[in-house]
């Protein structure tokens, strides 16, 4: 489906879909482990409905409720499991599945196939692990024979990392260590999450995990701070816009809340209600290496700045969902923005503002950024593909509602 952009303002407070970074950890966590839990504040993302299928095909009995899921677990091995686009689905149950012995087929959506998987499977193989790889370009498992050792992993996905916490955990604890380790907030999301289902994570080079044999029946899942940062944008960049938000369970775990560092002198917090102050008066830097996902709305943040956006290590924007890296460059071109790359950063600031008329993607933050921008840029612009954003924000369009001007378009 398509929708028509056109224009900006209103005044109100964006709902927030939970952390899916959170809540799939959580669902995948409790199935595997055997931990029965209540997850409240959940929004069921396209991500999120992978991770409770896969539990499901694990045993798990799960009752979804307004914004709260109930797992009660019954681990049973899987004869195959369908992993979709979710990485971190995906790099995850390899672990748990491995250490629970189990052999399983696994498939998904070609995209996810192609990104890399080498040093997670080296570390799980170095464990008796035997993964094979299939004809649709995933891996095979068969933990039948799984041993624990300590073994050592390249961190250059904190979801390689967070598998082997995940491994370790089922096999009732160990250690392993952990060279070039990159992202390391997402690494102390899946401790909390270790926390609260029973375990002591301690993450140093060399990680280790123990038992703590209690954990919480009733877990509040975070708001997603990715997911905030295109309102977030909106609401800096458009006059028009009265943009708050309601962050009950407001901490600093997720590596996305850097947003409340970078915009402090924009956001005016009161206990639970944080609004937006607009206004841009310096650049903003973003280090892709650590929040590839603030990337591409704050990259719209460059369409419409003089002072500009500086992306630092955007090597990282290329193996995502998509090559985002270039679907930023596209999208800042397509508005008439000015962008520079020195090999490794690239930076984006104001030119002379140009209407595209149709903005098509297939990535769903890349989706997100683009409705951004049509909105600020005052034009009516159709933005394609807009049931995909469900992957992460199934309301994002209906929240956008109340603050820009849209409607269907065939």
């Amino acid at each position: 489906m398509t929708v028509k952009i056109h224009g900006a303002g209103g005044s109100g407070t964006a709902v927030l879909p939970s952390s899916k970074s959170f809540t799939q950890r959580y669902i995948l966590g409790s199935a595997f482990l055997n931990k029965n839990v209540i997850l409240n504040y959940v929004t069921i993302t396209g991500d999120d409905a992978i991770a409770i299928d896969i539990a499901q095909k694990a045993g798990a009995d799960i009752t979804v409720n307004d914004s709260s899921i109930r797992i009660k677990s019954s681990l049973r091995c899987p004869e195959e499991i369908y992993v979709g686009e979710s990485a971190t689905s995906y790099r995850i149950v390899l672990g748990l599945l491995g250490s629970s012995g189990c052999i399983t087929h696994v498939s998904g959506e070609p995209g996810l196939a192609k990104r890399p998987m080498e040093p997670l499977i080296k570390a799980l193989e170095a464990n008796d692990v035997r993964l094979t790889l299939n004809g649709d370009g995933f891996y095979d498992v068969d933990g039948s024979a799984s041993k624990k050792r300590y073994v050592e992993i390249d961190g250059v996905s904190s979801q390689f990392v967070s598998s082997m916490i995940f491994y370790y955990a089922k096999k009732g604890g160990g250690e392993f260590l952990v060279k070039n380790m990159r992202s390391p907030g997402y690494v102390y999301i899946t401790k909390r999450v270790l926390y609260d289902l029973g375990y002591f994570v301690n993450v140093e080079r060399t990680i280790t995990i123990n038992p703590s044999g209690v954990w919480k029946t009733t877990i509040d899942v975070e708001p997603d701070y990715s997911s905030m940062a295109f309102f977030l944008v909106l609401g800096l960049l458009s006059e028009e816009v009265d943009m708050r938000f309601n962050i009950k369970r407001m901490s600093r775990i997720q590596p996305d809340s850097i947003l409340l560092d970078i915009f402090r002198d924009n956001l005016a917090i009161d206990r639970d209600t944080v609004r937006v102050l607009p206004g841009i008066k310096n650049r903003i830097t973003i280090d892709a290496d650590h929040n590839p996902d603030l990337a591409p709305p704050l990259a719209v943040i460059g369409i419409f700045s003089d002072a500009g956006v500086e992306i630092d290590n955007y090597a990282r924007l290329k193996t995502k969902e998509s090559d985002r890296y270039e679907a930023m460059i596209d999208l800042a071109s397509r508005f008439g923005a000015i962008v520079e790359d020195n090999g490794k950063d690239l930076f984006i600031k104001k030119g002379d503002l140009k209407n595209p008329s149709t903005l098509a993607y297939e990535d769903h933050r890349m989706i997100m950024s683009a409705a951004i921008a049509a909105a600020v840029s005052g034009f009516e612009i159709d933005i394609e593909n807009e049931s995909r954003v469900s992957k992460s924000f199934p309301g994002f369009f209906k929240e956008l509602s109340k603050f820009a001007r849209i409607e269907e378009s065939n």
